[in-house]
């Protein structure tokens, strides 16, 4: 595929296949009110099937692209995480091969940024269903909450255990 000045002035930051010769191009991007991700989709001939600019995935501020999958529904789900003054947030969202956002204008908030997410670890399954873990320190010492998003993008599950990530093998979803 030849993709020329369609992605000009855009940084990849990565690349998805759809399974049938299209390709999802998630950019990073610099705009007037700050930095966000956008989308663009190629067809098996390697033109842009929206406008060449793609679609803006993300508000802007300063969004980290974290994780990028096609799903068996036949949709783009991507998480990125913003580096918020008051901490990193989480978000998700889904892409139809229209352009179409399903999961609201600036997608779902997966975790808010009230505490340290360096110890955060990601799942995309192959129907599109998110768990998102992470272990939290509080007043009763360390634990590992963990949430697992349906395909839809509705909250499904949350669970918090005691201890430390490096506790938690024989605890972890399947996804992990």
């Amino acid at each position: 595929m030849v993709f020329g000045p369609v992605l000009a002035n855009h940084e990849v930051e990565k690349k998805v296949e759809d399974g049938e010769g299209g390709l999802f191009i998630i950019r990073s991007r610099e705009t007037p009110a700050g930095q966000e991700l956008s989308v663009l989709y190629m067809d098996g001939d390697g033109q842009p099937v929206w406008n060449s600019d793609g679609i803006s995935l993300t508000p802007p501020g300063h969004p980290l692209l974290q994780e990028a999958r096609f799903s068996r529904q036949n949709e783009l789900v991507v998480v990125w995480k913003d580096a918020l003054p008051a901490g990193d947030e989480w978000r998700a969202q889904t892409l139809a091969r229209s352009g179409q956002r399903l999961w609201s204008d600036n997608g779902i908030l997966l975790r808010d940024g009230a505490a340290d997410s360096s110890q955060t670890r990601l799942s995309i399954g192959e129907k599109g269903q998110i768990d998102l873990m992470w272990e939290e320190v509080t007043a009763e010492g360390p634990h590992v909450r963990v949430r697992h998003w349906d395909s839809h993008g509705q909250l499904e599950k949350e669970t918090v255990r005691r201890g430390t990530l490096a506790d938690m093998p024989k605890f972890l979803p399947k996804s992990f």
